[in-house]
């Protein structure tokens, strides 16, 4: 069933309320989640395609839209189509994004994410599992380039800013493994090169091994939310200890509006996935 989400919105004023992180406001609850589109030029420049395309998702009315996502180190292979967020040359591009949700009554977010080996068409595939070994870096390179690209995106515009450490990628990888003293570097570096004052968050999968742990720790740091994909029972999802003003739930598909509802007890904010987001309706379910 399809569910016409101004109508919804405007009968239910808990779902219409703003909602706020640090200086960051939110006209409501809903947030776009980030995905690999192939509207991105092989270099990583954004396209005029891309641009209309997060135009279009703004004009669904969510509070929130996240870009990417955007990688924080050059590429493996030049058959590339993700967002850069490497170096200064690319930031006119994300500066384009973020004026274009902005002028359309969004607020712009970015995901940030280090492939390590993986290929972008392999990311889009999905993986199955953690590489076999960490790849190859070191270690203050590493850290340099996730607080380089949080102190760029912010700058540019973007006013939430989310590490992805979900899809076996290397930043999930390194907690999967308990790599405590170097993502908690990684962690402080990113609050301390947020000079914007953006929203920072933190992406996770629902199910592993020390995430409560990294949940935590990424608060503490100073970091603000913990993201996340619901249960196939939405209201049965984990909380890792974390209260509600510092959750978004990401749900996969439509959920009915009293379950919604109830949800938003429970978590700050609810990312849909941008199939989702096509015209001006938002359906409802589960995963």
């Amino acid at each position: 069933m399809r569910i016409k989400r101004r109508k919804r919105l405007r009968m239910n004023t808990h779902l219409q309320s703003v909602r706020q992180v640090k200086t960051v406001f939110f006209k409501n609850p809903f947030a776009v989640l980030p995905a690999h589109t192939e509207l991105v030029y092989p270099t990583g420049r954004v396209t005029p395609q891309l641009l209309m395309h997060y135009k279009s998702l703004t004009q669904t009315e969510a509070a929130l839209v996240i870009t990417g996502p955007a990688t924080i180190t050059p590429p493996q292979s030049r058959k590339y189509s993700l967002l850069r967020a490497d170096q200064p040359k690319y930031m006119n591009g994300l500066r384009a994004l973020t004026k274009i949700i902005g002028s359309n009554g969004g607020t712009p977010g970015i995901q940030l994410a280090h492939l390590g080996e993986t290929d972008a068409n392999v990311l889009e595939q999905g993986l199955s599992d953690f590489p076999n070994r960490l790849p190859d870096f070191e270690a203050e390179k590493l850290v340099t380039a996730y607080s380089n690209a949080c102190k760029r995106t912010g700058e540019v515009g973007y006013r939430y800013i989310e590490l992805a450490a979900d899809q076996f990628l290397l930043l999930h990888q390194l907690i999967h493994e308990d790599h405590e003293s170097l993502v908690t570097e990684i962690f402080e570096a990113v609050v301390a090169n947020n000079p914007e004052g953006a929203a920072l968050a933190l992406r996770l999968p629902n199910e592993g091994q020390h995430l409560e742990k990294y949940s935590r720790l990424f608060l503490e740091a100073g970091g603000d939310l913990i993201a996340y994909p619901s249960s196939p029972d939405p209201e049965q999802t984990p909380r890792f200890g974390c209260s509600p003003q510092t959750l978004m739930l990401s749900l996969g598909g439509p959920v009915p509006p009293d379950t919604a509802v109830k949800l938003l007890k429970k978590t700050l904010l609810i990312g849909l996935p941008q199939s989702m987001h096509s015209g001006k309706s938002v359906q409802a379910s589960h995963p």
